[in-house]
């Protein structure tokens, strides 16, 4: 048999779980719950075909796969979400530039702002974003 591993990404997630409960279902399905640091729970699912091939250690793991699967596709929301309103933050960053050069403030004044303002988003995004 193989020996049942999580991947690199679905291993990074379960630095956010603090609590895993599993539970034998019927003949052959295995449910797993996990609670996330925030008190968010998921919910992941595995099951055989032929109740007499049922393992629960396997039945386990392919459950946590399904679980951390589910909790990968909000992650991927957030990432993509804090991306866009960091687009949008620069997008912004960049109207009030213009205005403060409107306003009369000199091309060294709006490029210091610019420079500060720029920094800070890199930094979110570098620490929220990845």
């Amino acid at each position: 048999m193989a020996k049942l591993e999580l991947n690199e990404f679905q291993k990074d997630l379960l630095k956010h779980i603090v609590k895993e409960s599993y539970q034998k279902v019927g003949e052959k399905t295995t449910i797993a719950l996990i609670t996330l640091q925030n008190g968010f729970e998921i919910v992941g699912t595995s099951g055989c075909v032929n109740p007499a091939d049922f393992d629960f250690e396997i039945g386990k793991h392919y459950a946590l796969v399904d679980a951390l699967t589910q909790l990968g596709k909000y992650v991927g929301f957030y990432m993509q979400e804090f991306n866009h309103q960091a687009n949008i933050l620069m997008e912004n960053t960049n109207a009030i530039a213009k205005e403060l050069q409107d306003e009369g403030a000199s091309a060294e004044e709006v490029d210091a702002f610019m420079k500060e303002l720029t920094s800070e988003i890199e930094k979110l995004v570098k620490t929220k974003g990845r």
